[in-house]
């Protein structure tokens, strides 16, 4: 209890953050930690009888019958549209008519059922009588989706843990490498764009390093360390923005990238993962999707001329 204390302490602190100032930086931060945060959700408890909830009251527990169906409790804005509401605290809920029949719930879960097709769900609202910070429907899906892909690559380590490849140290660093560029960022990168490049330029080098690292079993580390990858991240123009990312280029192996460029414009909603591989044929400029789908686009160009490469490719400038 402790422990969800100080996580419902930490959430309440940066949802007022984000609610006295609105920032970009406030948001990531806010997101980066509601995601594997526990909230507070009213629901409606079909067959609550005022007995149980009086049982409730004197040994803090609720005795449902059996097949009694729970369903959570929505609201309508102002404007007419369908939220979630959740509460850091059971203290936050201070509607009357939302009191009494509330479960402690992961937010992604939360985010999962705001998201499901043809729920109706606008977005989710953190503690509406009070910081009322409302969390978008797209950005909850990119926050389901990164979740995902983060479990999907934990189930691969665990894989990788439970039937061990007999491959040497150098190739295991290749594959990797090879995995995390090629096929692990990018489903990250494609699940929500926007919110991916917020992060990128919050924690710059630290997003490759944590995917990198999901990748590895106990006992090997990246031979590289954080200062080897360089991140930056701009706006091309007023609706584009681009991350270059140069990676590690000591031991280049086959698979590896020496530089990645993405990029997201707002107004069309295009993404773009543009790579600078090592191939068996030399350096190759290719582009990926999010299932790790590899399009060549041409021999690479040369050293201090990429940037250039892309933004013609791309049609822009």
């Amino acid at each position: 209890m402790a422990d969800y204390k100080q996580q419902a302490a930490k959430t309440k602190e940066l949802v007022q953050a984000f609610a006295s100032e609105r920032t970009r930086e406030n948001m990531v931060q806010l997101m980066q930690h509601i995601e594997t945060a526990m909230v507070f959700v009213p629901v409606i408890a079909e067959g609550m009888t005022k007995e149980i909830q009086e049982a409730a009251k004197k040994n803090g527990k609720i005795e449902l019958p059996k097949g009694t169906k729970v369903r959570n409790r929505l609201l309508v804005s102002k404007q007419g549209d369908t939220v979630f509401p959740v509460f850091t605290t059971p203290e936050e809920i201070t509607n009357p008519e939302l009191q009494g029949q509330f479960m402690l719930m992961p937010f992604i879960d939360c985010a999962k059922a705001a998201t499901v097709k043809d729920s109706g769900v606008k977005a989710i609202i953190v503690n509406p009588f009070t910081d009322n910070v409302g969390i978008v429907d797209k950005l909850l899906e990119a926050c389901v989706e990164r979740r995902e892909a983060l479990d999907k690559a934990m189930k691969q380590k665990q894989m990788a843990e439970a039937r061990p490849v007999q491959v040497t140290e150098r190739q295991f660093h290749q594959l990797a490498r090879t995995q995390a560029e090629t096929l692990t960022i990018p489903k990250q990168f494609f699940a929500g764009a926007q919110a991916f490049l917020d992060n990128l330029d919050a924690k710059k080098a630290e997003v490759f390093m944590d995917a990198y690292k999901a990748l590895y079993v106990d006992g090997i580390e990246p031979p590289f360390a954080l200062d080897d990858i360089r991140v930056m991240v701009l706006g091309i123009t007023a609706s584009v923005t681009m991350a270059r990312v140069d990676l590690p280029g000591k031991n280049l192996q086959d698979g590896m990238c020496s530089t990645l460029f993405m990029t997201y414009n707002t107004n069309t909603q295009e993404a773009h993962y543009i790579a600078v591989q090592k191939t068996k044929e030399g350096m190759e400029m290719a582009a990926f999707d999010a299932n790790g789908k590899r399009t060549v686009i041409g021999e690479a160009p040369d050293e201090g001329t990429e940037l250039n490469a892309v933004m013609r490719f791309l049609g822009i400038g």
